[in-house]
């Protein structure tokens, strides 16, 4: 009896941290139709909460204010010249610690910027860039490792389908002087994303095409430079609109990536060159938007999707071995979600979720309601970590109120671990940053026993 009441709890246990998402909650709602195409979350009037920034038919780019408690804002608009708004996205153009937006705009395929002025106003829109073909897929990263962001975009012609994947450089000042193909023969690519998939600190691109359902990546050689594509997997016969995400799903310091395949979500494992084994996670339905985190900080990664055909959100726990827990149903009658955004919107240090879906006019929140043990101490979300200094060139110091700091960790912006330094539960420490590439990372500060005490974003120049 006993042991039957143990094993009881201990399921409960596991099942009360493993339910961990709230009703979902309606950030926007467009009254006026058209199609609904992103979404993204960042601090446009530095009040430190994170805003919401969406893309669709009308307006072309707008946002929206986070109130906190959950509450948002009527919509501004930032942009609507165009048709659609297929993809917008925060970016700091010029490097004063305001968010800007850079935007994808079809069907006169346009280019767009704004520069924030850090209190939720914006300058004029200017047009950056502009070709013939409708666009696709617009992506922020620093491909060149040169410490300011550039813009990729994806591009299609409507008779043969083929599109590019092109390149442009910031030149630090606000502009972007210089723009090249990566990839010149892109069937439509609407999914393009950069993590270093071979383990040599540059990142790469990773390309899932609509037409002729290539699934391939082009290496980073660095100055500028990649190869020709390298097949991921040959193509399917079934085409459509496939997602992707970049992760390190298996915890051994790779990226893997997670899509959707022969009507399964498709996990592909990197060995750690950019060779990949396939393997594959059964749904009841197509999914068109995916995204992962650890949502229960179980140590384990999670997958968040889409279930197309029901019109569902769902949510699949992973066990820890490689095998997922059936899908768990967030929320229903939501359209068919397309993107994903994974941010912190509540300031609790956990993973809140954003959604867009096609066939629904909403754009959704799910709060992450996870309340298990993130921190060592009950009072360790009060202590103050201090880094500095930050943009550095070869050495940061980390200083805290307590001895806390017990492991120090630096990661790229696609997840991958690139430095680990153990303490002894000191105040103060410093680490050596002299063998990373100039970019944006994400500095760690653990406690003793794993737990996530600090993140700070860091900037090494």
């Amino acid at each position: 009896m006993k042991l039957h009441f143990l094993v009881l709890f201990i399921l409960g246990f596991s099942e009360l941290f493993a339910q961990t998402f709230d009703k979902e909650i309606l950030v926007y709602f467009n009254t006026d139709g058209g199609t609904e195409n992103s979404i993204a979350a960042a601090d446009f009037d530095n009040d430190g909460l994170k805003d919401v920034l969406m893309a669709g038919s009308s307006p072309n780019v707008f946002w929206v204010r986070n109130l906190g408690n959950n509450k948002f804002g009527p919509k501004i608009t930032l942009y609507d010249d165009e048709i659609f708004g297929e993809s917008a996205k925060p970016i700091d153009i010029n490097n004063d610690g305001n968010i800007d937006v850079a935007a994808a705009c079809s069907y006169s395929n346009v280019i767009v910027t704004l520069l924030g002025n850090g209190n939720g106003t914006f300058q004029e829109p200017m047009i950056i860039d502009g070709v013939s073909e409708p666009l696709e897929d617009l992506q922020i990263f620093d491909i060149d490792l040169d410490g300011y962001d550039d813009i990729a975009y994806s591009t299609y012609t409507p008779t043969d389908k083929i599109g590019k994947i092109y390149w442009l450089k910031n030149d630090g000042n606000g502009g972007f002087f210089y723009k090249k193909v990566i990839a010149p023969k892109a069937f439509g690519t609407d999914n393009i994303v950069f993590a270093d998939l071979d383990n040599d600190n540059l990142p790469d691109l990773i390309s899932k095409s609509f037409w002729d359902d290539k699934f391939t990546w082009f290496k980073n050689l660095g100055n500028g430079n990649f190869t020709e594509e390298i097949v991921i997997r040959s193509p399917l016969s079934s085409l459509g609109s496939h997602p992707l995400f970049a992760v390190n799903i298996d915890n051994d310091n790779d990226i893997d990536l997670l899509s959707y395949d022969n009507e399964n979500i498709s996990l592909y494992t990197n060995d750690g060159s950019g060779k990949f084994l396939i393997s594959y996670i059964e749904t009841t339905s197509f999914a068109w938007g995916i995204a992962a985190s650890d949502f229960d900080h179980d140590g384990d990664i999670d997958i968040f999707c889409g279930s197309g055909e029901d019109e569902l959100a769902v949510i699949l726990h992973g066990n820890g071995d490689g095998t997922y827990q059936n899908e768990k149903v967030l929320a229903n009658d939501i359209g068919q979600i397309t993107g994903i955004c994974i941010s912190d919107m509540d300031n609790d240090g956990i993973d809140d979720v954003l959604t867009v879906s096609a066939l629904y006019n909403g754009y959704l929140l799910f709060i992450n309601n996870y309340d298990g043990p993130v921190l060592s101490t009950e009072n360790s979300q009060k202590v103050e970590i201090n880094i500095f200094p930050n943009p550095t060139a070869d050495q940061i110091f980390i200083n805290c109120l307590e001895p806390i700091i017990s492991k120090i960790e630096v990661v790229d912006i696609s997840g991958k671990r690139i430095l680990t330094q153990s303490e002894e539960d000191v105040k103060h420490t410093e680490i050596s940053l002299a063998s990373l590439n100039k970019g944006y990372y994400v500095l760690i500060v653990k406690d003793k026993i794993g737990n996530i005490v600090s993140k700070h974003k860091l900037v090494v120049q």
